[in-house]
């Protein structure tokens, strides 16, 4: 909102400038930005963030680039904790020659100013199944899936979908990590090899479920 709203406000100062319009007040309303605004911007006047930048903990080009971080490592499977972000934060201060000290609102109050990050639950998922799961993979799966209906002539209704998820025993496999806004939760990989527990999870194409199994590791193998 803040980038449109910016960018609104660069067109109308260039119509004004290039005489597009010939008032303040005619490139203000045709652009749809603040005729005050328009105004004080032509006699010199700072947007917003960059006015506020000396009062930030952060400059604007530091934020730019730890927002870029935590995108970065959400896509390598890794999204970042708060403590992560914090002990980033305390290096960059450090490098700065501020003092390494951080509110305990700054990291919510810097998701705020930042609408392509937030805040969500990190689920674990194992690291080999993160990396092999490309578009170019997924594609190709698919192509094959359909093909595989086609050529059998297998209906809607006799088309299932099981999935399965385990739960580390005794390991919290959730955690609040920070990355993208076009998502609701974060894969987080992990090479850990624990005890499971499996559950199975099945739904036809057509909304029709079963009850979910749950697997347990047995404590003796019949060889029958």
């Amino acid at each position: 909102m803040a980038s449109n709203r910016e960018t609104r406000i660069q067109q109308a100062i260039s119509d004004y400038e290039t005489r597009r319009y010939a008032t303040i007040r005619a490139a203000a309303a045709a652009n749809d930005v603040d005729r005050k605004t328009l105004g004080r911007r032509l006699q010199g006047g700072f947007s917003r963030p960059i006015a506020r930048e000396t009062q930030q903990l952060l400059s604007n080009q530091q934020e730019q680039m730890l927002k870029q971080w935590i995108l970065d490592l959400e896509a390598q499977g890794h999204a970042p904790t708060f403590v992560q972000i914090r002990d980033l934060v305390v290096v960059i201060l450090g490098v700065s020659d501020k003092p390494p000290t951080i509110g305990q609102n700054w990291i919510p109050r810097f998701i705020q100013r930042h609408p392509e990050i937030r805040s969500k639950v990190g689920r674990k998922i194992h690291a080999l199944r993160l990396q092999t799961a490309t578009p170019e993979s997924l594609t190709t799966w698919f192509k094959h899936l359909n093909a595989v209906r086609e050529r059998y002539n297998i209906s809607r209704d006799n088309t299932w979908n099981m999935d399965e998820t385990g739960t580390a025993l005794g390991v919290c496999s959730n955690s609040i990590v920070v990355g993208t806004s076009n998502t609701t939760s974060s894969y987080i990989a992990t090479p850990e090899n624990r005890e499971w527990v499996s559950t199975l999870e099945t739904i036809s194409a057509i909304g029709r479920r079963l009850r979910s199994l749950v697997i347990f590791k047995g404590n003796a193998l019949q060889s029958t």
